[in-house]
């Protein structure tokens, strides 16, 4: 889409030349240019950057995403992302002297972690919902573990879970890595209910774990450590819900640089597309992830999109108001109807731009 100013600037460049010696009554301009170039946009590496964002306030020590490198097209472009929920040793954290540590003893303390905000989410998915989150709870580390009873709770209720039976598993991801090889959670750990409730409330992510006794445990064996893991696949597969008009809209971030207008005009140039009364823009892609959807731009009637293109058409009403409209910036974004699927693959972008327009100008003398 960047190159469209271009291929315009050159079209009506085209046509002053053509045109810089006037008969005495004016000259007549009717012409309909077309012009095609390749162009690449990745929309999937946009999305995606959108997701890693999300995600970006507790990267470090406490989160790490992965790119899960062998799901390919034609299933969604997916996402691991591990959340460290405790890693220490169990000596360090219980201070309680005696020779026995009696059942039900809380071994760490109840402190809430680090929030995680997905409130960054709401800036490209409006109304819609993850459709194929996966979570596992893995918690390992000395023998002593089997001996242990984990509650996990994010605060809301959502998430509030007792593991009492603990599957002693380490998920053996590499933290050396941002990539993943596999192409599914890691073997073993606990499943996590309603956590796709959680994710998809776009809320504030603030989990709390406690680790705590079972049976009566001697001092003396309290000396390990344990390692509690929460590894969360998200596969970039959307289900459209209703925000009041009866579907939901992707937006797409970074499209066009904020308030600079899509044909490079400066205030006081309104009159530089008056010689055009339509402009078509098509833009092909390599899949047909929005077919069924409906492009919407900021004042101009939406376009249907039944194909793997997306296609800009102005005229009528729509030209008029481009034309007014400097700095003509839009918002840009595809609805689709409720209960519409979009799934977003990896490496789907943009293969060709062609633009076309019709002239229809008279140039006095």
């Amino acid at each position: 889409m960047a190159k469209s100013p271009l291929l315009i600037c050159a079209a009506l460049a085209g046509l002053v030349i053509c045109a810089c010696t006037l008969p005495t009554g004016g000259v007549a301009i009717k012409a309909n240019p077309r012009m095609s170039a390749p162009g690449s946009i990745d929309f999937s590496q946009k999305i995606a950057g959108a997701i890693k964002d999300s995600f970006s306030d507790g990267e470090g020590g406490d989160m790490k995403v992965y790119d899960c490198i062998k799901v390919l097209s034609p299933k969604p472009y997916t996402f691991l992302i591990r959340i460290s929920l405790f890693e220490n040793t169990l000596e360090s954290i219980y201070g309680q002297s005696g020779a026995i540590i009696p059942e039900n003893t809380p071994l760490t303390p109840d402190v809430p972690l680090e929030p995680i905000q997905l409130s960054k989410l709401n800036d490209f998915l409006e109304g819609f919902s993850f459709a194929a989150i996966q979570s596992r709870l893995y918690i390992s580390g000395d023998p002593i573990v089997t001996k242990l009873k984990m509650e996990l709770n994010d605060g809301t209720g959502t998430v509030n879970e007792l593991i009492n039976n603990i599957d002693n598993r380490t998920s053996n991801l590499d933290s050396s890595r941002s990539d993943y090889e596999g192409t599914q959670l890691p073997a073993g750990g606990h499943e996590i209910q309603n956590f796709d409730d959680l994710l998809n409330s776009r809320g504030e992510l603030q989990f709390s774990c406690k680790i705590i006794t079972k049976e009566a445990i001697p001092v003396n064996e309290v000396s390990g450590s344990i390692k509690a893991e929460l590894l969360i696949w998200l596969p970039l597969a959307f289900k459209a819900g209703d925000t009041g008009d009866g579907g939901a809209v992707i937006t797409f971030p970074g499209m066009f640089e904020t308030g600079e207008d899509l044909f490079k005009r400066k205030k006081g140039d309104e009159s530089m597309l008056d010689m055009l009364r339509s402009i078509r823009l098509e833009v092909k892609l390599n899949g047909d992830a929005f077919k069924g959807g409906t492009m919407r731009i900021t004042g101009i009637t939406g376009c249907p999109l039944e194909s793997q293109s997306i296609v800009l058409d102005l005229k009528g009403p729509d030209m008029e108001y481009v034309q007014k409209t400097v700095p003509f910036a839009p918002d840009v974004g595809i609805w689709f109807p409720f209960g519409h699927t979009l799934t977003i693959s990896r490496g789907l972008a943009t293969t060709n731009v062609t633009f076309s327009a019709e002239i229809d100008y008279r140039i006095k003398p």
